[in-house]
């Protein structure tokens, strides 16, 4: 509540300098008074200054209910926010403040107003440049610039499957639908879901160590071995994608595909059996997506291989040399956020940008291992 009140006060004192003041005395100044009368201009400028409101407090309660802080600059928000109106550009709060001004010279028809809108975008613009952003990406680094990325400065960008809860829900197929769509839909549907790239969680081990004690809770105990985490959300400090990848040695694929999926899919598993080469290349393996129930978004990878699928127990070897040398971690990050600023929709594109890597660095980790 405190952070809400200070994010409050400074809204009000903000708006009560730029917002009525100053376009109060500019109408003044240019000789405009009240309009005698309502007509359509007066109606547009309303509306265009109600939603310029709107917008502008529900960026002022996004700011202090999820990012912990205000939109002044000494009392900046804790954590970066990417939801809500910075969902769809990065600076509304700006936007909903031309709007205002906008309406306002709208309803009184006045070119001194739209001047000062206009001189108040440039403003904008040029703060965002200049401060806002150089200090956002000091602030959160590689998080900032992978939302950058994903999200415009001032107009949106083409829709991304999973920018909202909601739009993430559309990816998302009931299991009672799962009938109604062909291997090549479902294929097609998870491959187009956004790419974010945000900084390392601690949270993540305590995420893997709960859903690998869920899945020996729930399957058959007899076909599952080992089950480890991998990739870059097991290698602390890396940034990464927010879904934990899990490699779960089963003893037999067939019973795995005929026994494990089906009670998997009836608890929301996406469930694929995939190629290891190619697009339709043997040996296949079982492969699991799990969503959040709410927002829709990917939260697991689960891969169930057999003891002998070598390609794959070798991303261990990948995880464990980037814990060992820090240095090639900062590579490997650096390479992660420009692939996903270059291809925020093609998880395939995305991968295979990273595939000369992640094979020259197991190489390295294999030697290290033979002791060479």
């Amino acid at each position: 509540m405190l952070i809400l009140g200070r994010a409050l006060a400074y809204a009000a004192l903000f708006i009560g300098l730029i917002f009525v003041p100053l376009p109060a005395q500019i109408l003044s100044w240019s000789g405009v008074s009240r309009p005698a009368a309502i007509g359509p201009w007066q109606v547009a400028g309303a509306l265009a200054s109600g939603a310029g409101g709107v917008i502008a407090g529900w960026c002022v309660l996004t700011f202090a209910l999820l990012g912990r802080g205000t939109p002044a600059p000494f009392d900046a928000p804790r954590r970066l926010v990417q939801r809500g109106p910075y969902g769809v550009v990065r600076n509304p709060m700006y936007i909903g403040g031309a709007f205002a001004l906008g309406g306002a010279a709208l309803f009184y028809r006045s070119a001194a107003l739209a001047a000062y809108t206009a001189l108040f975008l440039l403003w904008a613009h040029l703060f965002v440049r200049l401060y806002e952003e150089p200090a956002l990406r000091r602030r959160f680094g590689v998080e900032y610039d992978s939302y950058r990325a994903r999200v415009g400065r001032w107009l949106p960008r083409h829709a991304r499957e999973s920018a909202t809860p909601a739009a993430a829900s559309k990816s998302r197929i009931r299991p009672g639908e799962r009938g109604l769509e062909t291997q090549e839909e479902r294929v097609a549907r998870v491959v187009r879901e956004d790419i974010a790239i945000v900084a390392y969680d601690p949270l993540w081990p305590r995420l893997f160590l709960a859903e690998a004690a869920h899945l020996r809770s729930c399957l058959p105990g007899e076909l599952v071995g080992r089950i480890e985490h991998f990739g870059s959300t097991a290698v602390p400090g890396l940034v990464a994608k927010p879904i934990i990848d899990m490699l779960v040695e089963v003893a037999d694929l067939q019973a795995t595909r005929e026994r494990i999926a089906p009670l998997l899919e009836r608890q929301g598993y996406d469930f694929f059996w995939r190629p290891t080469q190619g697009d339709d290349g043997p040996p296949f393996y079982a492969w699991f997506i799990k969503r959040d129930a709410t927002t829709g978004a990917r939260t697991h990878h689960i891969h169930m291989v057999e003891r002998h699928f070598s390609e794959h127990w070798d991303r261990l070897l990948f995880r464990d040399y980037l814990i060992a040398h820090p240095e090639v971690t900062t590579e490997y990050a650096a390479l992660k956020v420009r692939l996903a600023a270059e291809w925020p929709q093609d998880r395939v594109a995305y991968t295979n940008g990273k595939t000369a890597f992640i094979v020259r660095v197991t190489a390295l980790a294999k030697r290290d291992k033979d002791g060479m």
